[in-house]
């Protein structure tokens, strides 16, 4: 039988870490149950339940900036930060399925989840969000970009996620699609940007592609020529984005099957070419 201990504190919970390294940290233990494949769930291992430490689970702003606790769960920002949060990242919370996950679900979770990064961490992502990482030796904020190497989480045996923060940006046009198609075992291809413009001109662009086969896409040196170019974007450069934006796929993530780089071809398309009427 598992072990089950529930720390009140942050201190509580990292000496508990030290004390039991290879025990599962739990919250609503939603992605472990998704991946049991078991009719009962079985857990062999000591268990860290972090629901109880209150300072996981606040929220507070400033001029600047907004900080959510790691075991925030996902219908509490919503309600509480519904007026606050970037309306990007709340448009990908409330897209949450099934509903009821949205009481179970915290944005810690969805940002350690191995096996998949959601449009919510894509979101994140785009918007630049810094962790605050804490062990019994030291706290450190690093940028969320910088969490995974592949599929392996950059967090040293002892560290957890604490805070999320994200600083306030100013841009003119923030969009979040997820796009369904017709085979529904893959799931849906997420699509996450944010320009800035200075009148017809763009200012600056970041854009994120998500699916459920592979992890974040994104290519910065694209984001980069886009910088200055008119919005909608002429013909010519928008034909030489998609075909280089066609060679990063082909080249970095191979496996993405025909008809879904069709749907990510087809959106980029739309994003240089309309979404600037339509937003």
């Amino acid at each position: 039988m598992s072990t089950i201990f529930e720390p009140k504190t942050i201190t509580s919970l990292l000496n508990l870490m030290e004390k039991y390294p290879d025990s599962l940290m739990y919250s609503s233990g939603l992605e472990h149950i998704l991946r049991c494949r078991e009719k009962t769930v079985s857990i062999d291992k000591s268990i860290i339940y972090i629901g109880r430490i209150e300072d996981l689970k606040k929220m507070n702003r400033t001029e600047r900036y907004i900080e959510i606790g790691a075991a925030t769960r996902i219908d509490t920002i919503i309600d509480k930060g519904k007026n606050i949060i970037p309306p990007i990242l709340l448009k990908a919370m409330k897209n949450i399925t099934p509903p009821n996950f949205k009481n179970l679900l915290t944005i810690g979770g969805i940002i350690c989840t191995r096996n998949q990064r959601t449009g919510i961490f894509s979101v994140l992502s785009i918007l630049d969000a810094q962790l605050e990482i804490r062990s019994k030796s030291s706290t450190k904020w690093i940028s969320i970009n910088n969490l995974f190497s592949g599929n392996e989480i950059s967090l040293a045996s002892g560290e957890i996620i604490t805070k999320i923060k994200l600083h306030f940006m100013d841009y003119d046009i923030s969009i979040h699609r997820e796009i369904d198609n017709d085979f529904l075992s893959e799931g849906p291809i997420t699509f996450s940007a944010v320009m800035g413009l200075a009148k017809e001109n763009i200012n600056f662009v970041k854009f994120i592609f998500s699916t459920s086969d592979t992890f974040i896409i994104r290519n910065k040196k694209i984001e980069s020529d886009l910088k200055g170019q008119n919005i909608p974007v002429n013909d010519k450069l928008a034909a030489t984005i998609i075909s280089q934006f066609s060679d990063h796929l082909d080249k970095k993530h191979s496996s993405i099957k025909t008809h879904r780089k069709n749907i990510i071809i087809n959106t980029l398309k739309w994003f240089m070419k309309e979404s600037y009427y339509d937003y």
